[in-house]
């Protein structure tokens, strides 16, 4: 197991990230098929940031995301 998967911090971390990739996939009207189809990763791929669970994903994946959904906000709102 990673170390990182036992803290908290970047657990509620990934949970952050993946509500707001969530939410800004929902506001661009995109099913998580399309969006990995844009960026080029398995749907499955994006329902587990969704819902905070890839902790190995390499950031500039996660930025490919971001950009593919244009605008994301990390703040509840």
């Amino acid at each position: 197991m990673d170390s990182d998967e036992c803290d908290p911090h970047v657990q509620r971390g990934l949970e952050i990230i993946g509500r707001a990739a969530w939410k800004a996939r929902r506001r661009a009207g995109l099913t998580q098929r399309e969006l990995g189809y844009r960026v080029g990763v398995h749907q499955s791929t994006i329902s587990r940031l969704e819902r905070g669970r890839l902790n190995g994903m390499r950031l500039k994946r996660l930025a490919a995301i971001v950009a593919a959904l244009d605008r994301i906000s990390f703040v509840d709102g």
